[in-house]
């Protein structure tokens, strides 16, 4: 990483830090000009003020991860010489051009992070900067293995033939055909092994990266010397999802967890975007996914940056300003930007803001989770409000795109907030939780055994079993309901249909591979291509969205899947008018509970304790949660 040019001066100036003068309102931003040069060159810029509306459409910005902070390389600015970290260099150096000035943003150069005011009100307006951008150009790193090249030619390859298929059969993605032996798309574990090392890159794991690429009009992004089209990524995901049997390919299912959180990052967040010149229409899965309309809602997009890192905890706030959720009847943020606010009060804040509208209240409350009991009853913030930013948050079960209707019509839901600490909801009490399985770790779950623990591997019995002959114990229920349970009826199909005997085919699929896969015996239900009608994978991905789950049992028998590892037997179960899902509170004292989590329950999850309501049968009550 040798640089030439200024050496003699470079001493003088080398510990300096960079003056910023102030900007002169809202609406402005810096750019920085790159200065022409080689590999080899030092990296020289100058910082401009520009109007952000003036400037749009001859900038480029720059999404990246800034990398180690002790480990930066010295960069000429404003005839001033300052440290950036090395990843931020390498962008630089590889987006210049060899013989003209270019214009970009970067945010750790073109803000001053120092200023905590000038930081906030850049943030306010970061929105604005990437869709006013050219294109967004995003550096994922260096490729010191080699593999860029062939990573991205195989990713292309494959959409490519799943994209011909899907535009000549005319049918929905769902309804694609199976891929069966000989298979049209690489089957090498080693090549899939590549992409699993791009998706690994730091840059898919942080949270603003999601506004960055979903706003942009074009957007590439470079590893090393190569480059693909961002839409590329998340075609691709979108197929890892769609078609379950794509799991039967070697080397493939290890990409799932990862692909599943790009799919469900364009869904709830980037085909919410409504600008006009988009990435997203240049593929037909994605473009298809963009035209369908989903509902949506703020809660929804927060639980995305549940699973990225941010270095500040209120970026899993501040990040996600910029989308039309985050926005009040008049087009304003619904909370503002203050990075000297406590990140408990930033929670707090944007929570209360939430439950206040229409939009996000009916879900707000299921994106909690708890750890454990000891820490629910000791937590000092309130049990309602969700610690924005665990990375082991478990899936909601309460979306505006589902089917469940537990609490009736979600325009009845009102909620009022007393000394910003107590929620008062009305609520129907309607029964207590008696009995709690073992824990369901989706590793467990997995048609891979080697993917066990050693628990569940030394027990020579699959999970799917074990929960059997435990619930045994305590209830006698059918087949039918507890495979109904472990997949919750499927609450994606809107509007409600469950096929029961679909269902049953795959609990049966699923039961006969794991089985044989815990004997010696060889069986015919493992080979690893399902030509069926189903694949194993298609139930073990409805276990999967049970994890950190259990299996529960109420006092009046029902059968269902509890919140986290904060509900315990004596917890009590209600609906609350207008909420989707059913809750578990648990008593505090006094008439007060705390909220442990949202649940699903067999047999009230399409308003059956409402209709009891409207007959009399059970009443609503004040309940006051701390």
């Amino acid at each position: 990483m040798a640089t030439s040019g200024a050496v003699d001066d470079r001493a003088l100036k080398h510990s300096q830090a960079l003056h910023y003068d102030t900007l002169p309102e809202t609406g402005y931003f810096r750019l920085l000009k790159l200065h022409p040069g080689s590999d080899s060159d030092a990296i020289k810029a100058d910082l401009l003020v520009r109007s952000i509306d003036q400037a749009a459409d001859t900038y480029e910005a720059i999404s990246y991860v800034w990398g180690d902070p002790n480990i930066t390389e010295q960069v000429c600015c404003n005839q001033t010489w300052m440290s950036v970290t090395v990843n931020l260099a390498d962008a630089l150096r590889t987006f210049r051009s060899l013989s003209s000035t270019t214009l970009v943003w970067a945010d750790a150069v073109c803000i001053n992070q120092r200023d905590l005011d000038e930081r906030a009100s850049q943030v306010k307006q970061m929105d604005k900067v990437y869709i006013n951008a050219r294109r967004v150009i995003t550096w994922l790193g260096r490729d010191p293995d080699g593999i860029a090249g062939d990573c991205f030619q195989l990713i292309v390859e494959t959409n490519t033939i799943f994209d011909d298929e899907y535009l000549r059969s005319n049918a929905p993605p769902w309804d694609q055909p199976r891929l069966t032996e000989p298979y049209k798309i690489s089957t090498d574990g080693a090549q899939w092994a590549k992409v699993s090392t791009l998706l690994q890159k730091p840059w898919f794991e942080r949270v603003w990266v999601v506004q960055e690429v979903g706003l942009a009009k074009e957007c590439t992004l470079h590893w090393g010397a190569h480059k693909i089209d961002v839409a590329h990524i998340f075609e691709f995901a979108h197929w890892h999802g769609w078609k379950a049997s794509f799991a039967s390919i070697p080397g493939i299912l290890a990409l799932r967890l990862r692909t599943g959180r790009l799919f469900q990052m364009y869904v709830d967040v980037h085909a919410r975007y409504a600008n006009v010149t988009s990435w997203r229409d240049t593929l037909p899965l994605i473009k298809f996914q963009g035209s369908r309309k989903r509902k949506g809602s703020f809660p929804d997009v927060l639980m995305v940056g549940n699973q990225l890192k941010a270095t500040d905890a209120r970026d899993h706030i501040y990040a996600f300003l910029g989308n039309p959720y985050a926005r009040d009847k008049d087009g304003q943020p619904i909370v503002g930007v203050d990075y000297k606010k406590p990140v408990d009060g930033v929670f707090l804040e944007v929570t209360c803001a939430m439950l206040q509208h229409s939009s996000s209240a009916p879900w707000v409350l299921s994106c909690l989770e708890h750890n454990d009991v000891q820490q629910l009853r000791e937590r000092t913030a309130p049990s309602w409000v969700p610690q924005w930013g665990q990375p082991e948050t478990l899936p909601t079960l309460a979306s505006p795109n589902y089917w469940y209707c537990a609490g009736g019509p979600s325009d009845t839901f009102t909620a009022s907030i007393r000394d910003t600490k107590f929620l008062e909801v009305q609520g129907c009490v309607f029964d207590e939780v008696a009995w709690l399985s073992k824990v369901i770790l989706a590793w467990n779950a997995r048609v891979d055994t080697q993917l066990w623990d050693n628990e569940t591997r030394s027990a020579n019995m699959p999970l799917i079993d074990t929960l059997w002959q435990d619930l045994g114990k305590v209830l006698t229920v059918s087949e039918d309901a507890f495979t109904t349970t472990l997949s919750k009826e499927r609450p994606a199909n809107r509007p409600k249909i469950v096929n029961t005997q679909q269902n049953l085919e795959e609990y049966n699929t699923y039961c006969s591979h794991v089985r044989a896969a815990c004997s010696s015996a060889p069986s015919q239900e493992s080979s690893a291509s399902f030509d069926g009608s189903c694949s194993p994978h298609d139930f073990e991905w409805s276990l999967l969205y049970c994890h950190g789950r259990r299996l529960m049992v109420t006092k009046n028998g029902r059968l269902g899947i509890s919140p986290g590892l904060a509900a315990e037997v004596g917890d009590v179960c209600c609906v609350l008018p207008g909420a989707s899902v059913p809750f578990v509170l648990k008593p505090s004292g006094q008439g007060v509970y705390k909220l442990v989590g949202d649940c699903y329950l067999h047999g009230v999850m399409d308003g059956q304790i409402i209709e009891e309501l409207q007959g009399g049968r059970c009443k609503l009550e004040m309940i006051v949660i701390e």
